[in-house]
């Protein structure tokens, strides 16, 4: 970063190691895409705004532009260019910045340096097309669509020479561009011809190698060389090498490359820092949003694999019924002799037709404008056809009609979901997943977990709080079905009354 001489002036910019590595990464000929991650503090956005001043000096004509997740990120990478510029008399000859547009312009030719925020309008709708000599875009984890990304890389492969360089710590969805793209670089480092090598580290000399205790950087490169991915990171569950704590810091120090990142800074962050934000912006782990609930650990450590013999017990139905805006989700629970509540759950999701938006976390896509309670109907008889007894059907009345299943016997209970049934709901949903006597016990299903790990809350000033959806925006609704089945499904199969409706 920038270096200073005797008299406190700044005169360099003086790149450690691992931003040498992006920097040579980039400038190797033949790259088209570069993704490197990184947990938050090691230069990373420093780092873009030098990368894009000096493409400005460097290529004549050049139009690069830098991508950031929203307004507040973008001024804050222009501001780190506008200061490179404005700290130097010999950059201010070359270069004159544009605050209002947030340009900087070379005073020569047609080259421009352009910070666009995926959350302008005109960039989630695609009214823009871009051809970049140079695109950069920072953390993608938090860009709400592709948009941004695929107009961004298809630009680049308009002329050869060009280079998109994506730079982002770990998200909270692996379902999102980010995930996918990371998926599709780890993937293509393992086809022939590709590369990938993980337990890398600097040694004393700033040279990479092979460190089992000490690497934490994994390299992966595609058969053609065009896509390269840098990442640094802890080990996760399931690694050959065993999974890192997240709680030493000497360990977590490892995935920090920068030097000023130091084992004290990074307690600090365990201390002040939520317990998901801290496993991604120190440790570059994906975690659930800030606001989530119920921890993904807590839910995780339910998992025993039990499942709902195929017939011949009991179950609770409880249907969480959207026709648009939701998913719809049906549950089923099942209280063991031994008093252990056992959930199986059906989402259906409408398919999303926005481009750039990922697919929501379902069973089975709707490819309709809703979704028709017939189907919902259908499988709710599958399941006493199946060979189970469904002895009672919980349901909120707001959207569900229970006329025909009521016509053919089943026992339908009413749920509405106001705060007064809710709130109670969630603290007793929550008590049943995370406290000292949990009573939950499942297979592992990633539908469920997905939805019940995306939960956050939703505070009543007098009530206290329910279950609502997090920040990441993921869908909640088998979830929501264990808030309204949880109690009733303790309860047991026990003379239930029926509902007037």
């Amino acid at each position: 970063m920038p270096d200073a001489d005797e008299h406190g002036d700044k005169q360099h910019f003086v790149l450690e190691p691992h931003l040498l590595l992006i920097a040579w990464e980039v400038f190797v000929k033949g790259r088209v895409e570069l993704l490197a991650m990184l947990p938050k503090g090691n230069g990373k956005t420093a780092f873009f705004a030098a990368l894009a001043v000096f493409h400005l000096l460097t290529v004549r004509n050049c139009s690069c532009y830098i991508g950031a997740a929203d307004g507040e990120q973008a001024g804050e990478m222009f501001r780190f260019a506008v200061h490179y510029v404005e700290s130097s008399p010999a950059l201010k000859k070359h270069l004159r910045i544009g605050r209002a547009q947030k340009i900087i312009r070379a005073r020569r030719g047609e080259g421009f340096i352009k910070v666009l925020a995926s959350d302008n309008t005109k960039v989630a709708n695609k009214k823009q097309g871009y051809n970049p000599t140079l695109a950069l875009i920072d953390e993608l984890h938090a860009h709400d669509n592709d948009n941004m990304y695929v107009d961004l890389r298809s630009g680049v492969t308009k002329r050869p020479g060009r280079l998109i360089v994506i730079i982002s710590t770990a998200g909270w969805d692996p379902a999102t561009v980010l995930g996918e793209l990371l998926a599709r670089m780890l993937r293509q480092g393992t086809q022939d011809g590709g590369e990938l090598v993980e337990g890398l580290a600097f040694d004393g000399d700033g040279e990479l190698s092979y460190d089992p205790v000490q690497g934490r950087l994994t390299v992966t490169r595609a058969p053609s060389g065009r896509s390269v991915g840098l990442i640094w990171a802890l080990r996760e569950k399931g690694h050959p090498l065993g999974a890192d704590d997240p709680t030493d810091f000497e360990t977590v120090k490892f995935a920090n490359p920068a030097s000023w990142v130091t084992v004290d800074s990074i307690a600090d962050g365990y201390e002040s820092l939520p317990w998901a934000r801290y496993l991604r912006w120190r440790c570059n782990l994906w975690a659930q949003s800030d606001d989530a609930k119920i921890p993904a650990e807590a839910w995780d450590a339910l998992n025993t694999g039990a499942r709902i013999p195929a017939d011949g017990v009991q179950v609770l139905v409880v249907v969480d019924y959207a026709r648009k805006s939701d998913a719809t989700a049906v549950t089923q629970f099942w209280l063991r002799p031994d008093g252990k509540v056992v959930p199986e759950s059906y989402v259906w999701a409408l398919q999303e037709t926005r481009t750039g938006r990922p697919q929501p976390v379902c069973h089975e896509l709707i490819a309709e404008r809703t979704i028709r309670q017939s189907i919902v109907r259908d499988h709710i008889r599958s399941i006493r056809d199946g060979g189970r007894d469904v002895y009672a059907l919980a349901f909120d009345p707001h959207l569900f009609d229970p006329e025909d299943l009521t016509d053919e016997g089943f026992l339908m209970i009413e749920f509405p979901q106001t705060d007064v049934r809710m709130v109670p709901a969630s603290k007793a949903t929550f008590e049943a997943i995370c406290g000292s006597d949990a009573v939950y016990e499942h297979d592992g299903d990633p539908v469920l977990r997905a939805h019940v790990t995306a939960m956050g809350v939703k505070h009543k000033p007098e009530e206290g709080w329910r279950f609502s959806k997090s920040e990441s925006g993921g869908r909640i609704d088998a979830g929501i079905t264990l808030t309204m089945g949880t109690e009733l499904a303790l309860a047991g199969p026990v003379a239930m009354p029926g509902c007037e409706w």
